[in-house]
């Protein structure tokens, strides 16, 4: 019998379990990582800033007042168009409009349940930032950490390795850009965890997990929605859906299904592709009258503030093989913003997220093993695709970085699915791979937990800012506010937070409960998936169940053994 772990219970445990507790026994791995992963992003509020605050100008404009544009909140933020249709001026967001689309309903929802408290004595800028809390948690944060879950399932289905899978996992999730973009109100992670989760629908026909047909057809749909509602929430993502939509078509044409079939599942993926996107189509008549249209485009008009747009298609140009590398280089292993950088001086570490170096041995691996390499491929193009797009827009590390100077904060949405490639590359090369992760995830932390929206140019952040502001218990420094003219504080000295700040810890022991948090959780993780890996082996005694044993052929470098 197939082996599927997180699945199979052993018969006699089977019998002692209500069908609830058989479910979370079988899934605890999954149910502890999600657990330590959304709690870490939910013990931050980074207030907003200009990109955050024009979503939640138009996401407040929609449930208030049931209209797109923002022309009452507008004052929040700069990061607007100013749009005529049919004689009338609006002001917009400039950004796509997924992310705000998405969070209307917990929106919604929270305000409707802060609003007693509000009528009771709570002020109104207090209100309006437990409002942003909470839409970031059970939005980004949320999906986030679902998106982990879900990559999880991807690793495990090709490793069998529970241990080192949560390993590649939290080397993405905690030791990238990842972490700290996941507890801030922009698109990339949201994109990130749409993408996610719909390359895992893809993965299970690609595997054969999908046996039933009509279930094939739904989830196939589903991931079409997704992959389009990407498009919708971050414009750069086409790159990223149009190469996932030829490993979708693959998977398709070799799934264990008839001709018919095989066309009702692509018509299904194209059906879901066409509502996911069409959100955008509709939003665009809505808001501009026009079926397809880039806010941007109000850029691109000459005298404009930003002139890189007027550039090429909305900035993008290839300007030549030097150009090319220089920004490679600046992207990757050069401060401020390159993510691969790692460097000493005297005696102490700064780096960014070098736990990425593992990918490159790791996609060599992938390349190498047969049944492995669409996989490799896939991540491989992918990689291609985004590095090119960030290379060929603008001029200068403010355009290459998203003028956040924590790292090119566009290349998010590509990150989840390094996870495949450190994973063999970590497995490879153990002794590299821990030292790695520990600097990767000790910068991002403090990265999150200080500013992750760095604000000007360090001529090296982890050195000029992380670094020394975590030493002297300087965190959560951003101190503008939302709805709130008169520029109140939430703490003493900021309007974001941590929940160590927020019960007024010291600054230097306010990330200890989240120490706590990791310690716990974290060791209950690490253990139930050691114990998983040992319940998997053929010699585990006690257990007569064979559907929780390996194949019993051994396996080599084309079974996807991660061992070369």
């Amino acid at each position: 019998m197939k082996l599927e772990f997180g699945k199979d219970l052993p018969a006699s445990l089977k019998q002692r379990y209500s069908p609830l507790r058989q479910w979370v026994q079988a899934h605890r791995v999954e149910l502890l990582l999600f657990l330590l992963l959304w709690g870490t992003f939910a013990y931050f509020y980074q207030s907003t800033q200009q990109n955050e605050a024009a979503r939640f100008d138009q996401t407040r404009a929609i449930v208030e007042d049931h209209t797109l544009a923002i022309n009452n909140y507008w004052w929040n933020s700069a990061d607007v168009i100013r749009y005529t249709k049919n004689g009338q001026d609006n002001i917009y967001p400039n950004k796509a409009p997924g992310t705000t689309l998405l969070a209307v309903p917990v929106f919604w929802v929270v305000t409707h349940v802060l609003r007693p408290f509000e009528a009771v004595g709570l002020p109104e800028w207090v209100y309006w930032h437990l409002v942003a809390y909470l839409t970031i948690i059970f939005t980004i944060g949320l999906l986030s950490a679902l998106a982990a879950v879900a990559i999880y399932k991807v690793l495990m289905r090709i490793t069998h390795d529970a241990s080192f899978s949560v390993f590649a996992v939290l080397a993405i999730w905690l030791g990238t850009m990842a972490f700290p973009f996941s507890t801030l109100f922009f698109s990339h992670q949201l994109a990130a965890a749409l993408l996610s989760i719909g390359f895992y629908l893809m993965f299970m026909l690609r595997r054969d997990e999908i046996r039933s047909f009509r279930r094939a057809v739904a989830l196939l749909g589903a991931a079409g929605i997704l992959m389009g509602f990407t498009v919708t929430t971050e414009y750069p993502t086409g790159l990223l859906v149009a190469v996932l939509m030829i490993y979708t078509g693959w998977a398709v044409s070799r799934a264990t299904f008839g001709r018919k079939e095989k066309g009702y599942l692509a018509a299904a993926f194209f059906f879901g592709l066409g509502i996911g996107a069409g959100v955008l189509v509709m939003y665009n008549i809505a808001a501009f009258g026009k079926v397809f249209y880039v806010p941007y485009e109000a850029y691109a008009k000459a005298g404009s503030s930003f002139p890189v747009y007027s550039r090429g298609l909305l900035g993008l140009r290839w300007l030549g093989m030097p150009h090319f590398l220089h920004a490679l280089a600046s992207i990757t292993i050069y401060p401020p913003i390159g993510i691969l950088y790692i460097g000493v001086e005297k005696w102490r570490v700064y780096a960014s997220n070098p736990v990425l170096w593992l990918v490159i041995p790791g996609m060599t691996i992938m390349l190498w093993q047969r049944k492995l390499r669409p996989e490799g491929l896939l991540v491989l193009s992918l990689i291609v695709a985004y590095v090119l797009f960030i290379t060929s827009y603008g001029d200068s590390i403010y355009d290459w970085s998203g003028a956040s100077y924590l790292g090119p904060r566009h290349i998010i949405p590509l990150l989840p699915f390094l996870a495949l490639p450190i994973y063999y590359g970590g497995r490879k090369f153990r002794l590299v791979f821990y030292p790695l992760l520990a600097i990767s995830v000790f910068y991002m932390l403090l990265a999150t937990a200080v500013e992750p929206r760095v604000p000007y140019p360090f001529e090296n952040p982890a050195r000029d800012s992380f670094l020394p502001d975590y030493l002297r218990g300087h965190l959560a420094q951003n101190t503008d506010t939302l709805f709130d003219p008169e520029h109140r504080k939430l703490t003493k000295d900021s309007t974001a937070f941590n929940l160590g700040k927020v019960a007024r810890l010291p600054g230097s022991y306010q990330l200890a409960p989240l120490m706590l948090w990791w310690l716990v959780i974290g060791s209950a993780l690490l253990v139930t998936a050691a114990r998983n890996d040992s319940l998997a082996q053929p010699d585990f005694a006690g257990l007569a169940d064979s559907s929780i044993r390996p194949p019993a052929t051994k396996q080599g470098p084309e079974d996807g053994n991660p061992e070369i």
